[in-house]
């Protein structure tokens, strides 16, 4: 009888999948946060900030409209 069966021996491989998967994705962010600088977050479409001024925009074209 071998020491492990063949679904233990599964186990056992996809736990070192697992480790070296993660060791590996932590080495790469590393790498990449090494190579690219920081750079100044994007303005997103959904950005507060634009709505707000899209509201005010919009209000005033409809008070214009409106006299």
């Amino acid at each position: 009888m071998p020491l492990l069966e063949w679904p233990h021996w599964l186990m056992v491989a996809g736990a070192f999948l697992v480790v070296f998967g993660l060791t590996g994705l932590a080495f790469n962010r590393r790498s990449k946060a090494e190579i690219e600088p920081e750079a100044e977050p994007e303005v997103l479409p959904g950005d507060l900030g634009a709505w707000k001024a899209e509201q005010a925009r919009s209000a005033s074209d409809h008070d214009r409209h409106a006299a």
